[in-house]
């Protein structure tokens, strides 16, 4: 006999004594985690498109005001000591020292600079998110995804 006969009769052999149940509950199963991951992967790819594209850039402008008051705030903290200081003196009848005015002049050129900072960064962050091919966010969540599901199976 030749060993091409042999291995076929070996495989008819055990093609006759698995129990075929078992193998198309297996393949079932597998077929449904297959069609599971798929769906996953989409839903995925999906929200993270939705999440880049339009909520990043709407959270990024929404957050820039507050930022921006914030640091205004922090100013006025820093300014107050000075206020109090130079407003007692008027009231006494002296004029503020000369550094009072230097302080303030460079208080107000810092926060216009932190301000505008936040403002172009925050945009330009903004543009960026929104620019972002969709292909690219699919490449990126789709294949951290798949890596995910494909560990689990």
């Amino acid at each position: 006999m030749r060993a091409s006969s042999l291995v076929a009769a070996a495989g008819v052999f055990i093609l006759l004594s698995v129990p075929w149940s078992r193998v198309a509950a297996s393949a079932l199963d597998f077929l449904i985690s297959f069609c599971r991951s798929i769906i996953l992967v989409v839903l995925v790819i999906t929200a993270t498109c939705v999440a880049v594209r339009w909520v990043v850039p709407l959270i990024l402008r929404i957050l820039a005001r507050p930022l921006q008051d914030g640091i205004v705030a922090v100013a006025g903290i820093v300014l107050l000591p000075e206020y109090l200081l130079t407003t007692i003196m008027r009231r006494r009848g002296r004029s503020p020292f000369c550094i009072a005015y230097d302080l303030g002049d460079a208080t107000a050129w810092t926060v216009r600079t932190l301000c505008a900072t936040v403002r172009i960064t925050f945009g330009g962050l903004s543009r960026a998110a929104r620019g972002v091919h969709p292909a690219i966010i699919a490449v990126i969540s789709g294949g951290i995804t798949l890596g995910h599901v494909l560990g689990q199976l």
